[in-house]
């Protein structure tokens, strides 16, 4: 049994290659040109990835400096390390040393204050990071939709896409929070607008064929990401938890929603939320690494709900967010 840097058994050959590589071989300024090396990257840094935590709940740079710095070249996927500041300084901060210094970069890693945690810069903070997962340039890969949505799950419905939906805009209600997570409408706005089959059979059959996953590990690729993501951005309603508002499988009907069902593969598949969330984060995290990992990795499924305002969602989900609250075992309360 092979075990990677976060704990979990390594059945992808992929993921194999990528664990035993040195976080150098595979991201480097190769990355750039080479699709399949930035997949490799992504999942390499994906495996410390509470090191580029924006938000200090869920930073553990402060924590495992050393450890974190091994993985400086994460940088040529977009990754970056926010420190906390003891001067409470703030905004004049600087990130941790990037190995990309002569590479202009479109996004800026954000610093703040422990002194600050309530608005102000926090709130920036928090602001950034969704603004960061949801950038055009996240959205074109399978891992920066993910997060995006991850961040965005419960502020669909302040975006209706359609007519047919747009009686469950919650836009009015919860006017602050919408305006919070304007960036989220870049995962559902899209330049190029996809017209489904009015049938359902074709319409079924044209989601499965936007999107399942390549077969023998092969590597997806920018245009399978474009292609699927084209295909379930107005849909991506039907994928939110039922109980919430921003589900839309009660508004367009459970048929056409099933129709979109392989759109999950954008947001991790069938394993997401697959294990009960008690079997995951309970008091055995305080003595296990890999089981207190997974419990972190778990509990950002559903971020909104542990954030301040504006950017909580707490208020608004608090059935969904107190199916979470097995996440105090690492700190976490609404």
């Amino acid at each position: 049994i092979l075990i990677n840097d976060s704990g979990s058994e390594i059945t992808d050959i992929n993921a194999l290659q990528g664990s035993l590589a040195a976080v150098e071989e595979v991201c480097n300024s190769k990355v750039s040109s080479d699709s399949a090396l930035h997949a490799d990257c992504e999942r390499k840094c994906d495996t410390r990835s509470c090191c580029f935590e924006p938000n200090p709940t869920y930073s553990c740079y402060h924590m495992e400096q050393d450890w974190c710095d091994e993985y400086k070249p994460c940088e040529y996927v977009g990754f970056h390390f926010f420190i906390l500041s003891s001067e409470g300084g703030g905004e004049n901060d600087s990130p941790a040393e990037s190995p990309q210094q002569n590479i202009e970069s479109s996004e800026t890693a954000v610093t703040i204050s422990p002194q600050n945690n309530e608005g102000g810069d926090y709130a920036n903070v928090i602001g950034t990071d969704v603004a960061s997962v949801c950038s055009r340039e996240s959205l074109q890969t399978l891992y920066g939709i993910e997060q995006c949505y991850n961040k965005c799950q419960a502020h669909l419905c302040c975006f209706p896409t359609q007519n047919s939906i747009s009686n469950q805009s919650c836009s009015d209600q919860y006017e602050q929070e919408c305006g919070a997570y304007q960036q989220c409408e870049k995962l559902i706005y899209l330049d190029h607008n996809w017209n489904p089959p009015t049938i359902p059979y074709d319409l079924t059959n044209a989601v499965e064929k936007a999107c399942t996953l390549p077969q023998d590990r092969i590597p997806v690729t920018p245009e399978w990401v474009a292609n699927c993501h084209t295909v379930c951005a107005s849909r991506l309603c039907c994928l939110a938890d039922p109980s919430t508002q921003s589900s839309c499988v009660y508004t367009v009907g459970e048929m056409e929603c099933n129709s979109y069902s392989t759109c999950k593969n954008l947001i991790g598949g069938d394993l997401r939320e697959s294990d009960s969330i008690d079997d995951i984060c309970n008091s055995r995290v305080s003595s296990d690494n890999n089981l207190h990992s997974a419990c972190e990795d778990r509990c950002k499924l559903r971020s909104c709900c542990f954030e301040d305002a504006p950017f909580s969602c707490y208020h608004m989900e608090q059935q969904w967010c107190d199916d979470y609250v097995a996440c105090e075992f690492i700190g976490l309360s609404f």
